[in-house]
């Protein structure tokens, strides 16, 4: 499994969110839990952007999250 997570801090408390890049809305990502993406099963097409966005009524920041998937489905590299 992978765990990705996002911290963000503000007043009033920032709203984290995660999303994948280039993906339909209907494919299953994981679940999310207190800022982190959890991915239970991890897969060759699990391989992609993922996109952290924390937002409060004063703003957004986003960052983005590479993951990099071997042959056998073994989470490999992050790169954020």
């Amino acid at each position: 499994s992978l765990s990705l997570c996002c911290e963000a801090t503000g007043l009033p408390r920032p709203w984290i969110e995660w999303s994948r890049a280039q993906q339909s809305s209907d494919e299953p990502m994981g679940f999310q839990q207190n800022g982190c993406l959890v991915i239970n099963t991890i897969k060759k097409n699990s391989e992609g952007d993922y996109i952290c966005r924390a937002k409060n009524s004063f703003g957004l920041a986003e960052k983005t999250t590479a993951v990099f998937v071997d042959k056998k489905g073994n989470y490999v590299f992050q790169r954020s």
